[in-house]
């Protein structure tokens, strides 16, 4: 072995109690072109790192909106070449397993949680993250938790990325 860990032989461990290390690492881009995306051991450690923030942004958003919030991860590590495979930034958290994009469901009703206002609610928090970014009209929203952890609020406005949210 490389030094890489098994994770295909337990994809079901838990990270936390509600996340499972599968989450972060599945890819459909990976799957198609046969992309490993299997991350080090620092990575993993900080993928479990994530996940208990993501436990605390659960709770948060559960409180605020009186019911169970899912947090449904669309992407969270990236190797290298699923790194380029999906267009994103060289200096990109994901290669670290320091950044995940999710979007958020009630779970009383089953309906989806705008991000604009996961984003409102969370800035509003003592949460740590380093970055949000907000995608106008995506049901999705990214955060990054590597160093510094400036808790910068960012927009996706064509190809750029301006400080704050929109409007």
């Amino acid at each position: 072995m490389s030094g890489r860990l098994p994770y295909v032989d337990c994809p079901d461990r838990p990270l936390t109690p509600h996340f499972k290390l599968y989450e972060f690492l599945r890819s459909d881009t990976a799957a198609k072109g046969d992309i490993d995306n299997t991350p080090w051991g620092s990575e993993e450690r900080n993928l479990e790192q994530v996940a208990r923030y993501l436990e605390a942004e659960r709770a948060l958003l559960g409180a605020h909106y009186g019911c169970k919030v899912q947090i449904h991860i669309t992407s969270g590590f990236r190797s290298e070449e699923l790194n380029q495979a999906v267009g994103g930034s060289e200096t990109s958290d994901h290669l670290e397993g320091l950044a995940c994009d999710r979007w958020h469901e009630r779970m009383d009703d089953r309906t989806m949680i705008d991000p604009f206002a996961v984003i409102r609610i969370l800035e509003a928090s003592d949460l740590p993250f380093d970055q949000l970014i907000y995608y106008p009209g995506e049901p999705r929203i990214h955060s990054g938790y590597g160093k510094p952890m400036r808790r910068e609020i960012r927009h996706k406005a064509g190809s750029r990325y301006p400080l704050g949210l929109p409007g």
